[in-house]
């Protein structure tokens, strides 16, 4: 297979791609490349996908955890889009975050706070964040861009709200999962916060010095359980 990435032309074998496949989905699959993820498209659409122009577009916006598209690839031609580049993450066992310092937690949440008010001033708003899109090596990073968007009828607050409403839901589930915190206890964890706004900030209200996710979580659980 050969195929730009940006302005350089590289040619893989089959056995090559083989070593460097790394999962595939319903958009195409996904290869590692050195310190690169190299997304590339199914030739046959089953679901939206970024674009070029939207996937240049997200390249040109700085975060710094919210993984965007970084170099676009073309096919042989050099002028027909078949995917975009992001950085390669050696992640962990994303359940591992429970046994964080809350304090490390609320300081990489905030990382990624700062990147969802970078995309709503660029008109952009997520999609697809969920436990499979996480990546943790001792930082926290969101993957697969796949399903984000841009539009231009919302306002910057409309776009944070709705932004902050996708990661508030994400935490929750992260932890719940990692946990194994289901039924009324679930109940009684999710109703802590209003989901429409930052999770970091309403967290940091109640924090005791050195404990961590797994103890904040447990200790405000059975605090609120009286009061639902």
């Amino acid at each position: 297979m050969k195929i730009y990435v940006g302005e350089k032309l590289l040619n893989f074998s089959d056995q090559q791609l083989s070593k460097m496949f790394l999962d595939e989905g319903k958009e195409g699959r996904v290869y590692r490349y050195g310190d690169d993820v190299l997304k590339i498209y199914h030739e046959k659409r089953i679901k939206q996908r970024l674009d070029e122009e939207n996937s240049i577009r997200f390249s040109q916006i700085p975060t710094k955890r919210i993984l965007l598209p970084e170099k676009m690839i073309y096919a042989e031609d050099k002028t027909t889009f078949i995917g975009y580049t992001t950085p390669y993450i050696d992640k962990k066992d994303p359940r591992t975050v429970i046994d964080v310092n809350m304090g490390k937690f609320l300081e990489e949440l905030d990382i990624i706070n700062e990147d969802l008010i970078m995309l709503a001033n660029n008109n952009a708003y997520i999609l697809d964040f969920h436990i499979k899109n996480f990546l943790y090596d001792g930082k926290f990073y969101m993957g697969d861009p796949g399903s984000h968007t841009f539009t231009n009828d919302a306002t910057f607050k409309e776009l944070y709200n709705h932004n902050t409403y996708y990661l508030s839901l994400f935490i929750i589930s992260l932890i719940s999962q990692s946990m194994s915190i289901w039924g009324e206890d679930f109940k009684v964890f999710s109703r802590s916060f209003d989901h429409w706004e930052y999770i970091g900030d309403q967290m940091r209200k109640n924090v005791k010095k050195k404990e961590t996710v797994k103890q904040y979580v447990k200790r405000m659980v059975g605090a609120n359980k009286a009061n639902y």
